[in-house]
């Protein structure tokens, strides 16, 4: 199932699209995300999945308590627009209850590590060009968000 809107006549550059999630994390193989474009975010762990939606640029919210009160999780995506458009939305192959979007201009795109938003969620990662998540960074060109960054 999706639930989504593309949204027309935006300022070009970064966005930030949150939404409160509820499901039943990777259960039956479950995969509920809020996406904006091809920039999408699950539930849970990476390890939690044995396959990823096919086209997507996956991130992760990371893990919940068992003993979490708080049902529904807020969720985080980032997306480039460049077009003036940029579609958002949630997607499951099974339960999910969704709620609370809120899409928020962050400026220009960026282009060096120094532009990266600070209050970027700590599941996201850095990579090389060779696939390889990297915890710290030189001279070079990594892949921030589906999208190559030259710092």
């Amino acid at each position: 199932m999706e639930l989504s809107q593309t949204l027309k006549g935006l300022p070009n550059g970064r966005w930030r699209l949150t939404a409160r999630l509820m499901n039943n994390h990777t259960e039956n193989g479950n995969m509920a995300r809020i996406f904006a474009d091809q920039n999408s975010m699950l539930a849970g762990e990476a390890s939690a999945y044995s396959e990823l939606p096919e086209g997507e640029n996956c991130s992760f919210e990371g893990a919940w308590a068992e003993d979490d009160r708080d049902l529904s999780h807020v969720m985080t995506v980032y997306a480039d627009v460049n077009d003036g458009m940029l579609t958002i939305g949630a997607k499951s192959n099974g339960f999910f209850k969704i709620d609370d979007f809120k899409l928020t201009y962050l400026g220009d795109i960026p282009t060096t590590i120094a532009d990266i938003p600070k209050d970027r969620p700590q599941s996201r990662a850095i990579y090389d060009l060779t696939g390889r998540k990297v915890s710290t960074v030189g001279h070079g060109v990594y892949i921030v968000d589906g999208k190559k960054v030259v710092y």
